[in-house]
């Protein structure tokens, strides 16, 4: 029969429960002082003894009480032993299994929340839409709506990592969508305006973009230019807090 330690442990624990008295301590303490008391004898004890043995040859005391007194200070002992020293190493072996379990129970909850994530956006899916829109300040309708889906895949409650390190990581990861979510939001507009269908395109700020069209002012194009700067940041953040996600789930999960 092949019996886990750990179930053996847990059988071990409940029956050292169930032997264990809320008195133990003065149960240990009644069986030694009775051993000790049987190993010892006073002098008033030994004179009657001695004049018992001498006068009328009667004997009191048995020859074996030294060693039934001794065995019962070892009784006392090794009882003890089970009900403190033993108990305690068996509940700090099942508390340390059971979070053990627990951290398992953690890390295959987050390796799901991460699996699923991933279906939702790839990190190519990601670094190819980062891509155009830094070279060419502009995106496609159904690519910016994968980062929203994955922004708001993120953000749900039910997909918290339960680690803690994982969760800051994605939280810190998920500023960073949602400020370039932001930006986009509300300096890009459709262009050209003339489109059909639903995969519209979108470009920043066209009237300030002379070669879209927009105005060849210098105050215009000075304002162009720190759009860009800006958009460049805010795409080299995500990019940093998309590797540090990544790593953190690498070294966390073993993927």
């Amino acid at each position: 029969m092949n019996v886990k330690w750990g179930e053996l442990g847990d059988f071990l624990l409940r029956l050292i429960s169930i032997l264990r008295p809320k008195f133990y301590n003065r149960l240990t303490w009644a069986i030694a002082i009775a051993g000790l008391a049987m190993m010892s004898t006073t002098l008033v004890e030994r004179l009657i003894v001695v004049f018992l043995e001498k006068t009328i040859d009667l004997k009191i005391t048995g020859q074996n009480d030294v060693a039934w007194g001794f065995a019962l200070v070892i009784a006392a002992l090794v009882y003890h032993l089970a009900t403190t020293s033993m108990f305690e190493l068996l509940k700090t072996q099942d508390s340390a299994r059971k979070e053990e379990k627990k951290e398992e129970q953690k890390s295959e909850h987050d390796r799901d929340v991460f699996v699923r994530a991933s279906q939702v956006l790839s990190t190519e899916q990601l670094e190819n839409f980062l891509s155009w829109l830094e070279n060419d300040h502009s995106y496609r309708r159904d690519e910016i709506s994968k980062i929203e889906e994955f922004g708001r895949f993120l953000a749900n409650d039910d997909n918290t990592f339960l680690s803690s390190g994982l969760d800051d990581l994605t939280q810190s990861y998920l500023r960073s969508i949602l400020a370039l979510l932001n930006f986009t939001a509300y300096k890009f507009d459709i262009f050209p305006p003339q489109q059909t269908g639903g995969n519209l395109r979108f470009c920043m700020m066209p009237d300030l973009n002379i070669d879209r069209g927009g105005s060849p002012k210098l105050e215009k194009m000075k304002k162009y230019d720190e759009l860009s700067s800006e958009l460049d940041g805010l795409v080299a953040d995500l990019r940093e807090k998309h590797r540090e996600w990544r790593g953190g789930i690498k070294s966390n999960l073993v993927i």
